[in-house]
């Protein structure tokens, strides 16, 4: 599975809260993403499992990490917004789940 390793890298938006600031943050970073996901990809690998299930497999890994948790949200909107009623959490799954098919195409190819 090494020749996953350098290419298990997706990077998503989150906030730091030690450096309060965003920060460019690869989801398999997560142990437990990592870990789980060189899993499936071995599942994949040895026909266990279709195309179309290892995507929804992946976004399942990742919404189990890093969906609704405060640590891995940031609040995106108008630039020039105020009011931070109108800001949108968006957590490191959302953004992974925009791209998740391509992804798994690049990255098994």
């Amino acid at each position: 599975m090494d020749k996953y390793r350098d290419k298990l890298k997706f990077y998503v938006l989150r906030y730091d809260w030690n450096n309060n600031k965003v920060i460019r943050y690869n989801i398999f970073d997560n142990v437990r993403v990592y870990e789980e996901t060189i899993k499936t990809i071995k599942r994949y690998d040895n026909n266990e499992m279709s195309f179309d299930d290892f995507v929804e497999e992946l976004k399942g890994i990742v919404a189990w990490q890093e969906a609704y948790r405060r640590e891995y949200e940031v609040s995106i909107g108008d630039a020039f917004e105020e009011n931070v009623n109108k800001l949108e959490k968006w957590d490191c799954y959302m953004q992974f789940e925009l791209n998740a098919r391509m992804f798994a195409e690049w990255l098994i190819k």
